[in-house]
């Protein structure tokens, strides 16, 4: 049962765990020459090495640009949801994240990435 997934490559891997479940997904966050991805585990990247950070936090991970203090959000399949323009972006729940710029909190998404409020309830347009 000592089957390599991932090629000896890479500086580090860790698994990905879902923090609200702590379930185990089949994604591995890698890290090569200082730049982050994320990989399956047929080794196919879901997302590309670009950056200096990535958490998952909730349905979406997190990422930091390199070189920049600029949060992005993408889903597990590797969609992104947000751009990297925000000075920080996180998960507080109820699959509601926030996206924030000079301090204050611009907007929230759900996981898909449409405007909700804070609570998570969708925003009619």
């Amino acid at each position: 049962a000592n089957e390599k997934i991932l090629p000896f490559i890479y500086d580090t891997i860790k698994f990905v765990y879902n923090s609200k479940d702590y379930s185990r997904e089949n994604l591995f966050i890698a890290k090569l020459d200082k730049k982050f991805a994320v990989l399956d585990k047929s080794n196919k990247n879901i997302i590309p090495f670009l950056y200096d950070e990535i958490v998952l936090q909730g349905d979406l991970f997190r990422t930091k640009l390199i070189g920049v203090k600029k949060y992005g959000l993408y889903d597990k399949s590797g969609k992104r949801i947000e751009y990297e323009l925000y000075d920080d972006a996180g998960y507080i729940g109820n699959d509601t994240y926030y996206l924030a710029l000079g301090g204050r909190i611009l907007k929230y998404v759900n996981k898909e990435g449409k405007e909700v409020d804070k609570k998570g309830n969708k925003i009619e347009e």
